[in-house]
């Protein structure tokens, strides 16, 4: 069934919401104890629900939660652990909090391992290699600080297809690689900022309302729709500790040792094998929830969004907004071309690499590289 519509679940709920029937008054959000049925008592709780209802009225943007292992944590903190504390949780409750911290952690564990043989068994022996076959160009096809092409030419076809097959050595090509690897990583880093930005612009829980008035269920679908309409302050810098920081973390480590990688690559082959075996890695937090979460979880997840506050309707607002974002698009795009150059320039795979000297001779050694038989021809062992 389709997701209802943010204002739809808006409307839904103020009609739904009436001062009586929201969970009972909890004296600084620490407990969830039973409202004093004093005239004072009431007026407060009513004041708290006018401006919670307001909150809800005008959250009508959604940005959605990922079904995948960062997505189930987020759903236990918002969702599951306040029923927790309420001490109105049922069994299934229960065990999705221990198996999504269960699943959540060897997730972590994996990623880590992950990065750590990345490096270790991947990336410096990789340097290694193609440091190794720069150092055996340099001793035998440089004479007097600068690149021979006759001595070059004197080496054997085995060191030539070495030194001319390594990544570095293909400039333009490795370039775009890199530019794809890196642009990847980048769509990872607006993802976590989107959502940092918008948990972090949520509205603050009115004080004293219980914690579970977090998140909300459109009553008028039959489907479970959890919408995050705010958070308390607590929440925001749990989440900000135990899914945003290692989610920079792990994207900033992944980018930079996956970049030193592929450019390592001793050959062409190696580079586009490589950049796929990176591909991989980055989704194996969505292969995980995908094929250990029960499916209902799943669409629990799918069906879960934050409900972001709505812009004021502007119309010189609205375009000032539009501008701001192509603004912010140049700036990421002019960012990762100038973030692949530098990586490029700057690589600690091969210090003082002459790639003007090496092109000089791999460039027409290159081009000499033609197959005996071009597709259509099938006369070309055939002696004259």
């Amino acid at each position: 069934m389709p997701r209802s519509s943010p204002r739809e679940f808006a409307k839904a709920a103020e009609d739904a919401q009436a001062p009586n029937e929201a969970p009972k008054l909890s004296p600084g959000g620490e407990g969830y104890e039973k409202l004093d049925q004093t005239p004072e008592a009431v007026e407060v709780l009513e004041k708290l629900m006018s401006e919670y209802n307001e909150i809800i009225g005008n959250a009508t943007r959604v940005e959605d939660v990922a079904a995948d292992c960062w997505g189930a944590l987020f759903f236990v903190i918002v969702h599951d652990l306040p029923q927790l504390l309420s001490g109105d949780i049922d069994l299934v409750g229960k065990v999705r909090i221990v198996f999504s911290l269960v699943v959540f952690s060897i997730n972590l564990l994996i990623q880590g391992t992950l990065l750590y043989f990345i490096c270790k068994l991947l990336m410096l022996p990789s340097m290694l290699a193609a440091q190794n076959v720069y150092r055996d160009f340099s001793d035998k096809a440089f004479s007097d600080g600068s690149v021979s092409v006759e001595l070059f030419d004197s080496m054997s076809s085995v060191h030539k297809g070495d030194i001319c097959g390594l990544a570095l050595s293909q400039a333009l090509f490795v370039r775009v690689i890199i530019f794809l690897w890196i642009t990847t990583n980048v769509s990872e880093f607006k993802d976590i900022y989107t959502k940092l930005k918008e948990t972090l612009a949520m509205p603050i829980l009115p004080a004293g309302l219980d914690r579970r008035l977090m998140v909300r269920d459109n009553p008028e679908t039959p489907e479970k729709e959890v919408y995050v309409v705010c958070m308390t302050t607590r929440v925001k810098v749990i989440l900000c500790i135990l899914i945003f920081t290692p989610k920079v973390v792990i994207a900033v480590f992944l980018m930079a040792a996956g970049s030193l990688w592929l450019l390592a690559a001793e050959k062409i082959t190696d580079l586009i094998l490589n950049s796929l075996a990176l591909a991989f890695v980055t989704q194996i937090d969505e292969l995980i929830c995908q094929v250990f979460f029960p499916p209902f979880f799943i669409q629990d997840l799918a069906n879960m969004a934050i409900a972001c506050q709505e812009y004021e309707h502007n119309s010189a607002l609205q375009a000032a907004r539009q501008l701001k974002s192509f603004a912010y698009s140049s700036l990421v795009l002019v960012s990762t071309i100038l973030v692949v150059e530098l990586a490029i320039r700057f690589q600690p795979v091969i210090p003082d690499y002459h790639g003007t000297d090496v092109a000089t001779v791999c460039f027409p050694y290159l081009e000499s590289q033609v197959p005996w038989c071009l597709p259509g021809q099938v006369d070309c062992f055939i002696e004259s």
